[in-house]
């Protein structure tokens, strides 16, 4: 699985223990972020493009250093469909 995120105006593809060069940020190392703007996911048998966002979709990370982070596992909640009678 990968996404697509966008962080401060710049564009990651990112999966589960990749390590990314951003923007400084406004965390410290060792606290959490949360990313809700992604682009694009795929989980190898679905790809889902956001107009702009792809809805109830995160990205967790853990800052490393000032400008590093580590990606944790992209996350999409499983759609429930159903009908109204």
């Amino acid at each position: 699985m990968y996404a697509i995120i966008n962080i401060a105006g710049k564009q990651y593809k990112v999966s589960k223990g990749d390590k990314i060069n951003t923007p400084s940020l406004d965390s410290k190392p060792g606290t959490k972020v949360t990313f809700d703007n992604i682009l694009a996911t795929d989980d190898g048998k679905k790809t889902t493009f956001g107009n702009p966002f792809v809805r109830n979709t995160t990205v967790t990370a853990k800052v490393l250093e000032l400008s590093l982070i580590h990606i944790s596992e992209p996350t999409r909640p499983r759609l429930i469909s159903y009908a109204v009678f």
